[in-house]
């Protein structure tokens, strides 16, 4: 004010602070005016009445010409200018640390006990099949009888051909007594032919029995409705599979499948056993994805022991996939950051 009026000796001076409604004082506006005391006095009636007014708009001015992120750091500035600020960066630097501690990575996925070999008992010739002696879930061993085939027919058919092999040797007799030659010959080819015929009905008289080749569980096979029903060559009758090493196919989602590697170690819970937790090592990873329960995902096989054959084939659980180290913040908010990123990539 003095030095205002010094360089204006014949001049008043108005000044007055600009205080918005909410009592905020943002400034302050001063006015140089002749040496007039009606002029002062409406003057500083002027600025009593339109000060607040003018404050109000200077402020929403300079606030809307602030960018968004100068007011989030002016926000923040505040917020931790405060006590309650300072324990909320305490919190915030807390769980950082957190975040990047170190913790195992395991992919979860199911899976399911499938056979490595399966073995086939099926019939050894056409025929009737009299009676079964398994059913799909008993345990068999080696050489033990599944089925039997009837032996009726082959008993009537061997008579036949024996009746027939006498009137051949008869006819050849005779053939040889009259010295002809070519008829002997052709006697001896149909006698030959009877043989042959009777060896092959015996070979069948002799194998009525269907065994089961290797020790293991009937997988397929209900038999008990087909009893007296013919059978051909050729058909399966039992499938039976070894129950000393299994193989287990883990579905690993493709989304984990990069974090899968060869020798990864698995833990395996099944839902038919809980209480007793699995342990084995990836051995082969199939290169193409497969559609499983309408998921694409990729299979994995490990093979587990079961010499006491307390694991069934078909049998159904979770394992989990130890995919080595990473931080505790990849591994709850990788997945959902992936999916975002897909979208805006």
């Amino acid at each position: 004010h003095q030095q205002l009026l010094e360089k204006y000796p014949h001049h008043r001076l108005v000044s007055a602070p600009l205080r918005t409604t909410g009592g905020k004082v943002i400034g302050g506006w001063l006015c140089l005016l002749p040496n007039d005391a009606r002029k002062h006095e409406r003057l500083c009636r002027f600025a009593a009445v339109t000060s607040g007014y003018l404050a109000d708009a200077l402020d929403a001015n300079r606030r809307a010409s602030v960018g968004a992120v100068s007011r989030l750091v002016t926000q923040f500035k505040k917020m931790v200018g405060g006590q309650t600020g300072k324990v909320v960066m305490a919190a915030m630097l807390l769980a950082s640390l957190i975040m990047m501690i170190p913790v195992p990575h395991r992919v979860a996925c199911d899976c399911e006990l499938i056979p490595v070999v399966r073995r086939f008992a099926v019939a050894p010739h056409d025929g009737i099949l009299l009676e079964t002696f398994v059913r799909p879930g008993d345990i068999v061993s080696a050489g033990q009888v599944i089925a039997r085939m009837d032996d009726q027919e082959l008993m009537l058919e061997r008579y036949d051909l024996l009746a027939k092999r006498e009137t051949a040797i008869k006819k050849r007799d005779v053939s040889r007594s009259n010295r002809d030659a070519s008829a002997t010959q052709i006697a001896e080819m149909d006698l030959e032919q009877l043989e042959t015929q009777i060896e092959l009905v015996e070979f069948k008289r002799n194998n009525l029995e269907i065994k089961s080749i290797v020790a293991g569980i009937v997988l397929q096979g209900d038999l008990e409705d087909a009893q007296g029903a013919p059978v051909r060559i050729g058909d399966v009758l039992a499938e039976v599979a070894p129950l000393q090493t299994l193989r287990l196919e883990l579905n690993v989602n493709e989304s984990d499948i990069a974090y899968v590697e060869l020798e990864q170690t698995a833990s395996i819970v099944l839902d038919g056993n809980p209480l007793d937790l699995l342990t084995g090592q990836i051995e082969r990873i199939r290169p193409a994805s497969e559609n499983r329960n309408n998921k694409n995902v990729f299979v994995s096989e490990i093979a587990i022991d079961n010499q006491n054959a307390l694991l069934r084939p078909g049998m159904q659980g979770t394992a989990k996939i130890a995919a080595g180290d990473r931080s505790l913040g990849w591994i709850l908010f990788h997945k959902p950051f992936e999916r975002v990123y897909k979208i805006f990539r």
